[in-house]
């Protein structure tokens, strides 16, 4: 089908659903429902044997970055979690991205434990560092 044939019948296809969304998603729910057992293998099939881009889809819907962006950071941290300095290979899950929850802005990757644990302190600098200085005030190596 040649460029022309394809923009017609795509413009064809817009307006189609759009004179007829409830007919269209009925059609695809029963046949889902027909066929959801093969669709669900069919699927899961694909996201196992498509795992680079099922993970660049999540990075780029979750924090809008690419796969290749990730790479970039994991490569500049050489592997390591930003916090406690743990390899990949140390860990049992992917390194995670870490951003700001009030910009949305990526710092860079992190371990679970030191990614959560920000979260858990509400990513306040304040009350970190409080807890900082009760680890060392109740430290029993002193």
């Amino acid at each position: 089908m040649d460029a022309d044939k394809r923009a017609y019948h795509a413009e064809w296809k817009r307006n189609y659903y759009k004179k007829n969304r409830e007919h269209v998603l009925k059609v695809q729910h029963d046949s889902y429902m027909r066929n959801s057992t093969k669709q669900k293998e069919r699927a899961r099939r694909w996201v196992l044997n498509n795992p680079a881009k099922v993970k660049d889809s999540m990075l780029q819907r979750v924090h809008g970055i690419n796969l290749q962006t990730y790479n970039e950071l994991f490569k500049l941290q050489n592997g390591r979690c930003s916090i406690c300095d743990k390899h990949q290979t140390e860990l049992n899950r992917s390194l995670a991205v870490d951003h700001s929850h009030m910009t949305g802005k990526v710092r860079g990757l992190l371990c679970s434990k030191c990614n959560t644990g920000i979260g858990q302190f509400n990513e306040s600098i304040l009350v970190m560092t409080k807890a900082q200085e009760y680890l060392k005030k109740h430290d029993n190596k002193n």
